[in-house]
């Protein structure tokens, strides 16, 4: 034994030499991978073609986001896929699609979800430059004239799935498609990157919005079932963005009987779709739908009935007011029916 060691000297020359193994071992490994085409990463939006196979294949390019010049290429199958990397004609790097995401976690697209990404404009004396965006139109085939008879994808709120252009104008993220969107169609996104840009600087905005922007009459928004209030943002007169906090009063439920809890006892997140309207100098917020499991008898108020907005003023009741106004001066209307699909009005 040494002295001062509480192990031989035989025992360290041992963990010396399988020290020397195991760093000898390594090396040579790591000098054999280098040679080969066989590489252990897969760099971003790079699709390992066959497991272990060593061949790597390129992200699908999209050709085009119009509907009336789409390919057979063009069409894609995003059926339970977290992700999905967008390469808008060969676009470098290629952007991240998700379905949507809570907290960390990606969650997977709808079965059946296959068909085309689009770019949905709309026509500027009926809508505002800053809506509409990129969607996905589910079709039954990838010829393209089967187009009109699909529909849009649905998100997890239950209104037509899109990368906005408030996300595509704002968010770092996109950059890269956004560069593409702007070479390739010169007389057509900048102009709405512009027009978005001027709206997000009225609040200061620098990131996309997390809530939904409303800037018409009869335009559906979110409510969450079970939620107290609604956060959303209003695009008024003049362009001007603004923040509001809206009570769900409209969704208020009947209580059960015996001993269960009030209310309706939601097992995962659930959305009622509703919309602004005016009568008179009011200003109202309409139902429009509701879960169709929550149909019969659970709410208090039908589909179709009103009630005065209720706003939840954060410091002063100015500010709310201020929202009432905006409201009020809304430019634009959409023409929406309670009860009946609201897929084709956003």
């Amino acid at each position: 034994m040494l002295k001062g060691f509480p192990i031989s000297a035989s025992r360290i020359q041992s963990h010396l030499r399988l020290t020397h193994i195991i760093w000898r071992n390594f090396s040579q490994s790591s000098a054999q991978a280098a040679n080969t085409k066989t590489a252990s990463w897969i760099g971003r939006g790079t699709v390992r073609a066959k497991k272990d196979s060593g061949k790597f294949v390129p992200p699908k390019v999209t050709s085009t986001l119009r509907p009336e010049r789409l390919q057979p290429s063009d069409y894609v199958n995003l059926s339970y896929k977290r992700s999905h990397f967008l390469s808008y004609k060969g676009q470098r790097p290629p952007s991240e699609v998700l379905y949507f995401k809570t907290n960390a976690q990606k969650h997977p697209f709808p079965k059946d979800t296959h068909g085309f990404f689009y770019h949905r404009p709309f026509p500027r004396d009926e809508q505002p430059l800053f809506a509409g965006g990129i969607r996905f139109r589910i079709c039954p085939s990838d010829d393209p004239s089967t187009f009109k008879d699909g529909f849009d994808l649905l998100s997890e709120e239950g209104l037509p799935w899109q990368i906005s252009h408030f996300e595509l104008t704002l968010s770092n993220l996109w950059n890269p498609l956004k560069q593409s969107l702007t070479r390739y169609n010169a007389f057509t996104f900048p102009e709405i990157f512009d027009a978005t840009k001027k709206v997000a600087e009225t609040i200061r905005m620098t990131n996309s919005p997390t809530h939904d922007v409303v800037w018409a009459f009869g335009q559906p928004f979110a409510m969450m079932l079970g939620q107290e209030t609604t956060n959303l943002y209003i695009v008024g007169f003049g362009g001007m963005m603004y923040r509001v906090t809206l009570f769900n009063n409209i969704l208020e439920t009947l209580p059960t009987r015996g001993w269960g809890n009030p209310g309706i006892q939601i097992m995962r997140r659930e959305y009622a779709h509703v919309c602004f309207d005016k009568e008179g100098d009011d200003v109202l917020i309409r139902l429009l739908s509701v879960p169709p499991n929550h149909a019969k008898g659970r709410f208090v108020h039908n589909v179709g009935d009103s009630l005065p907005m209720k706003y939840k003023a954060k410091s002063r009741r100015w500010m709310g007011d201020i929202a009432k106004t905006m409201i009020k001066g809304f430019n634009y209307s959409v023409h929406s029916v309670p009860g009946n699909s609201i897929v084709g009005l956003l």
